[in-house]
C-alpha cells in the first residue's frame, strides 16, 4: 500500500509504510475570480486547459534515470521534478520499470489574481492511486517561462480548501492581517516539526495527520534504535518567497517547500544497522541489502499547502495538503 503524501515509501526508515485512515470527501468550493482593474486572473479557463494538456503529456512521458533538471521536459518543475528524478533513479537501480502515473481528473481550478511574477494556479482532481483529492500547483516564474507542474500534493483526510471567490489576490511576503506572514508560516511549520510540536510558536499550528505521522515515525525509530544509534530529524524552509493567495475568510493559502534531513548515527562499538527499505537502499546506490556502521542520511523534499487564518481569528494554521518523498540517501 502506498503511504500518504507520497507515491512510494517516504516516512519509515526501517519500518513499513504508514496507513491513512479515512477519506476526505469535503466539498471543494472554487469560483473563478472577478475582473479587477488592478490585477487579473493569471490564466483564463482556456489557457488552463491547454496548460494542463501539456503538463499531462509531460507527466505521462515521465523522466528517465539519465534525465536531469536541465534535460527533463520544461513542463515538469521544482519539487515535482526532483521527486520524479529520484523515483527514476530508484527504478533503474532496482532494474524495475518506472511506474506510470494515473490520469488526474480536472474537477476545479483556483486561479489567483496578480500582475507580478512568479505566478501560479491550482488544479484540483483525483486519480485511482490516491484516496483523497490532489492539489496540483502550476507555476511560471516569468513571462518567458511556460507554466509547469511544480508540485502535486495530496489533501489530508477530512481537509477542505477555503473559499477564494471574493478576493483571490496573490500576496506578498509583507502582507498584513494574517496570523503569520507567508514566509513566517512555512518557517514556523518547519520549527513546529523540529520542536516535535512544542516550543516557541508551536501554539500557532494545529495538529494534523501529516505532522503527527512524521513525529510518530521519528519517535518510533528513536525507540527502535536507541540501543545502537541516535536518530535526528531537521526540517528547513527552502523558498525565499512562498506562494500565497488571499482566501474569503481573510486568511491565506500558503504553499511552500521544506527539506528534511534525517540522520541515523551508530554508537561506537554498537555494530551495524540495516536499511530494510529497498528503495532507500537503491537511492543510496546499493543493489543489495544495505547496512551501515557509522551513519545513514536521507534527504526528503516536502511541499505543504497551509491555510493561514486572519490575525484576529481564533483559528490556527492548518495543513490542507502535502507531499513528501526521498530524493537522496547517503551511507558513511
Amino acid at each position: 500500500m502506498n503511504p500518504p503524501f507520497s507515491r512510494r515509501a517516504a516516512f519509515g526508515l526501517l519500518l513499513t509504510p504508514l496507513v491513512v485512515a479515512g477519506c476526505g470527501e469535503d466539498a471543494i468550493t472554487v469560483v473563478a475570480p472577478q475582473a479587477d482593474a488592478q490585477a487579473y486572473p493569471v490564466v483564463e479557463s482556456g489557457q488552463a486547459r491547454s496548460i494542463l494538456d501539456a503538463v499531462d503529456k509531460a507527466v505521462s512521458a515521465g523522466v528517465s534515470s539519465k534525465d536531469t533538471t536541465e534535460t527533463a521536459d520544461a513542463r515538469l518543475l521544482g519539487p515535482y521534478l526532483e521527486l520524479r528524478l529520484a523515483e527514476a533513479k530508484v527504478a533503474a537501480e532496482r532494474k524495475k520499470k518506472a511506474g506510470t502515473p494515473d490520469e488526474v481528473t480536472r474537477e476545479a481550478l483556483i486561479v489567483p489574481r496578480t500582475t507580478a511574477w512568479p505566478r501560479f494556479f491550482l488544479a484540483v482532481g483525483r486519480s485511482r492511486q490516491t484516496s483523497t483529492y490532489l492539489v496540483r500547483v502550476l507555476r511560471s516564474d516569468s513571462a518567458r517561462d511556460p507554466y509547469g507542474l511544480w508540485a502535486e500534493t495530496m489533501m489530508l483526510p477530512g481537509a477542505s480548501l477555503p473559499g477564494t471567490a471574493t478576493d483571490a489576490s496573490m500576496l506578498t511576503q509583507d502582507v498584513d492581517g494574517l496570523l503569520l506572514a507567508p514566509k513566517e508560516a512555512i518557517e514556523g511549520f518547519a520549527g513546529y516539526l523540529n520542536g516535535k510540536g512544542k516550543g516557541k510558536g508551536a501554539e500557532n499550528f494545529r495538529r494534523s495527520e501529516y505532522s503527527d505521522q512524521l513525529l510518530q515515525r521519528l519517535e518510533a525509530d528513536e525507540k527502535a534504535l536507541k540501543e545502537v544509534a541516535t536518530v535526528s530529524s531537521k526540517h528547513v524552509a527552502v523558498d525565499e518567497n512562498p506562494l500565497a493567495m488571499r482566501t474569503d475568510d481573510g486568511g491565506a493559502l500558503v504553499i511552500g517547500r521544506l527539506r528534511q534531513t534525517y540522520t541515523v548515527k551508530v554508537k561506537s562499538g554498537s555494530g551495524k544497522v540495516k536499511v530494510k527499505d529497498a528503495d532507500l537502499a537503491a537511492l543510496a546506490g546499493s543493489k543489495d541489502a544495505l547496512q551501515f556502521s557509522k551513519s545513514f542520511t536521507r534527504t526528503a523534499v516536502e511541499v505543504v499547502v497551509l491555510h493561514v487564518p486572519a490575525q484576529d481569528s481564533k483559528e490556527r494554521v492548518r495543513v490542507v495538503a502535502a507531499e513528501k518523498g526521498d530524493v537522496k540517501a547517503e551511507v558513511k
